[in-house]
């Protein structure tokens, strides 16, 4: 009995043609016929995919139409992905005739449904067998081939990526179409909803808020430079943070009595090491690749992809750091192998027995700790770096670089320690001597991830970053050899001005790492638990190493957050989409709604589970939901910047452009919304757009692009006489006592200030007050924060 082979790409199924089955003899897309008279068809990624909600009724071709889940209560439907059908069509007709499959797409949940979705569409029963392999290189192939496994061993994990792919399709269409038909404008983009990319969007906005709120702090410390018959050496006095200098003239005092002091000099010396980085997974080349090259996870991603496919390193989407204890004996010739590249001969030169004698690390070669692939490593067939793309050769020298200092001695090093007693305070100075460099001679400093490290600081106070952040700094000076119990006397002292800094904003890099490391931006206990994973290496993380990247480049594409150099802000309509869908589904932009359905989908993967009942359940929790919202009638709009330039959307489809169906398409809306055109000087042109007026590019005219902002204007002008504009943001001043200011916010008014006591800043942040970085006042932003405000601070006089 001849077996049919389903692969996932052309490459793959003609690889498998010429290492296992002589070659092919013909070839017409999608089908193979090798000259062992083998047969294998092959897609493009994921050949069908769920129907649009007006397939299954025409009447949902209006967004007007949001219960998606009633749908398909009866049932999912799948259909040829667009430009598909024709490759789709034959594929299944193979399979109908085939007495045997053998399933040879990627190894993974995702590679697992672009099989299997396609063989129960074409409606075959014929016996399945799995062909699991990490790699493409012919031995990985020939020893996969040799031991193929029965089809229901990896069965679970395409019902997973089923239900996956099922619950977003209706969270996703259900909130995305309420969200975009309720709460947009008449010429706004839609408002895209995804499990992912909402929380994404949140944890950015959350960050941007930190920021704004920032009250920097200053402080002082003491620095002393002293003599000794070794040479000259700086201590610095560093209190802790809860008992920190806040007074200069206190600091200068403490510098002028200790000059001239003799204190004997204790000196702790403690031989340390370091473990190297880890094996490479796809988020840590990612990082990697953005702080060395500035390269979007997303290209990082597909040149990935193509390593593997030119078989020069094994498969891309994993967030595994380990290799199994298979590969522990195989590491020694591979490095040997690896050894040929310039950057590790250059090492090997001056270290042949690190070459001869690799380390390889027990706990780095754990089976207990693998998930569906290994890391990413170079395989057998080391190229010569001439054979690959420029940017192909950076990122396989990288991954060489992790996997071959895994195998060199650890960096070794003295860290040293001397303090003086000054004055009664402890003064302190640290440095580093290096005694080997082990795995640093192939990595160097590894600076690469500063900005990640400085990110996920966020939970630590500012202070704390800023003392860490000088004793790294303390760590790298070089001392003098001065031995312990030996005098040293101050020749000059003097205070040091230092203040805090606020958390880093999120470049593409540090936010990949938040999001695998997301319980380091949450504080609820439980929620911590689950998001942490059983260990550090395990963590669960919202999104996954084969999406994460994508995830980043749609909430850009979504216009929920744009780059500022390298930092990532989230714009006016991503902040004001992360504050409603907070009132109104808040789950939705919280990460622990991404590990609830991960739990359940690895319980559906371990057979604890079941698909079809988690998506009912799914479908119930939506359409009450709806229900509700639609009951409680908000009626809030979010107003694109550019919404002249936003596509004009009918109340029959999506806007022009746009899949239908999908989360990305836009809100049905009425094409009929009207600009109001006011007429503005030239010279007023800046007071138009700070009262909320647009220029139309077409017409050579300012409008206001809601009915409020016209309202307002023409009453101003009503009132004035004259073509006066209000400006739309301006600060108003307070009624000068709290109970004025807090008619004032429920009026309308703009921000109102309040006096707020150092002392009491967190109680102000409690109430959701802001602070005002220019004005250096705290105000509300809104009535309800003002109507709190009222009953603890006093107003400022007008």
């Amino acid at each position: 009995m001849t077996a049919l082979w389903v692969c996932e790409k052309y490459s793959v199924a003609a690889d498998l043609a010429r290492v296992l089955f002589g070659g092919i003899a013909s070839h017409s897309s999608p089908v193979i016929e090798t000259k062992k008279g083998v047969r294998l068809v092959y897609t493009t990624g994921h050949a069908v995919e769920p129907a649009a909600p007006e397939v299954y009724d025409a009447a949902y071709k209006s967004w007007e139409h949001q219960d998606v889940a009633g749908l398909v209560r009866g049932g999912f439907r799948l259909v040829p992905a667009p430009g598909k059908a024709g490759a789709v069509a034959t594929i299944e007709k193979e399979i109908r005739k085939a007495d045997e499959l053998v399933v040879a797409t990627d190894a993974g949940r995702e590679g697992e449904m672009i099989a299997w979705e396609i063989i129960e569409r074409a409606g075959s029963r014929a016996p399945v067998r799995r062909f699991w392999a990490s790699a493409l290189t012919d031995n990985a192939l020939k020893r996969a081939a040799a031991d193929l496994l029965p089809g229901e061993r990896k069965l679970p994990l395409y019902h997973a990526g089923r239900a996956r792919s099922r619950a977003d399709w209706i969270e996703g269409l259900t909130y995305t179409r309420y969200f975009s038909r309720t709460h947009t404008g008449p010429r706004s983009k839609p408002l895209s909803v995804g499990r992912v990319q909402s929380a994404v969007t949140a944890l950015i906005e959350d960050r941007c808020r930190e920021i704004a709120d920032f009250v920097p702090q200053t402080y002082y410390e003491v620095a002393a430079e002293l003599d000794t018959s070794k040479g000259g050496l700086r201590l610095v006095y560093r209190p802790p943070a809860d008992r920190r200098l806040e007074d200069a003239t206190e600091a200068q005092a403490i510098a002028d009595r200790i000059k001239g002091q003799t204190a004997p000099l204790a000196v702790k010396t403690l031989p340390k090491s370091t473990k190297p980085v880890d094996f490479m997974s796809t988020s840590l080349a990612q990082k990697r690749a953005f702080a060395l090259w500035k390269w979007k996870p997303d290209r990082t991603l597909d040149l990935l992809q193509k390593l593997y496919e030119a078989k020069w390193t094994t498969y891309p989407r994993t967030e595994c750091v380990y290799l199994s204890s298979d590969h522990a004996a195989e590491m020694p010739a591979l490095l040997r192998r690896l050894a040929a590249l310039p950057e590790v001969a250059a090492v090997a030169r001056e270290h042949p027995e690190w070459i001869e004698s690799p380390v390889v690390r027990p706990g780095s070669y754990d089976d207990s700790k693998l998930t569906d692939h290994h890391a990413i490593i170079p395989t057998e067939q080391v190229p010569e770096l001439g054979q690959l793309a420029p940017d192909e050769a950076k990122l396989y020298q990288l991954i060489v670089r992790h996997t071959v200092a895994n195998l060199l001695p650890d960096f070794r090093y003295d860290s040293t320690t001397v303090t003086a007693e000054l004055d009664g305070k402890p003064f302190i100075a640290r440095g580093r001597t290096v005694r080997e460099l082990g795995w640093r001679a192939l990595i160097g400093e590894d600076q690469a991830d500063q900005d990640v490290k400085r990110a996920r600081k966020r939970k630590k106070p500012a202070d704390s970053q800023a003392e860490e952040q000088q004793e790294e700094e303390d760590q790298a000076a070089q001392l003098p050899p001065v031995e312990d119990g030996e005098p040293g006397t101050v020749k000059a002292a003097s205070a040091v001005t230092r203040q805090t800094k606020p958390p880093a904003y999120f470049t593409q890099a540090s936010l990949l790492d938040a999001m695998v490391n997301i319980d380091l931006y949450i504080d609820d206990p439980r929620a911590k638990a689950v998001l942490g994973g059983p260990t550090a290496d395990q963590k669960r993380g919202i999104g996954t190493g084969a999406t994460r990247a994508n995830i980043i480049k749609t909430v850009f594409e979504r216009g929920y957050v744009e780059e500022r150099g390298t930092a990532i802000h989230t714009t006016p309509r991503g902040s004001a989409f992360v504050g409603l869908a907070r009132r109104l589904v808040p789950w939705m932009v919280n990460p622990i709604h991404s590990v609830e359905q991960e739990e359940a989908l690895q319980a559906i993967e371990a057979g604890r589970g079941d698909d079809a009942a988690y998506v009912a359940e799914v479908m119930q929790r939506t359409q009450e939901t709806l229900g509700k919202l639609k009951a409680a009638g908000d009626t809030t709009r979010i107003e694109d910047a550019d919404a002249p330039e936003a596509p004009v959307r009918g109340r029959q489809g999506a806007a022009k452009g746009q899949r239908k169906g999908s989360d990305a398409a836009a809100a049905s809306a009425p094409s009929t919304a009207r600009k109001i055109y006011f007429s503005v000087p030239y010279e007023k042109r800046a007071e138009a757009r700070a009262a909320g007026l647009r220029w139309d590019s077409d017409a050579r005219k300012w409008y206001a692009p809601t009915a409020e902002i016209a309202a307002r204007i023409k009453a101003a002008r009503q009132r004035d006489g004259s073509a006066s504009l209000p400006p739309a943001d301006s600060p108003q001043k307070p009624a000068g006592a709290t109970e004025g200011a807090a008619q004032q916010a429920a009026a309308g008014g703009a921000r109102v200030y309040f006096k707020v006591p150092f002392k009491q800043k967190e109680k102000a942040k409690e109430l959701g007050m802001r602070f005002d970085g220019e004005r250096r006042q705290w105000f509300a932003p809104d009535p309800q924060v003002a109507q709190a405000a009222a009953a603890v601070f006093p107003s400022p006089p007008a």
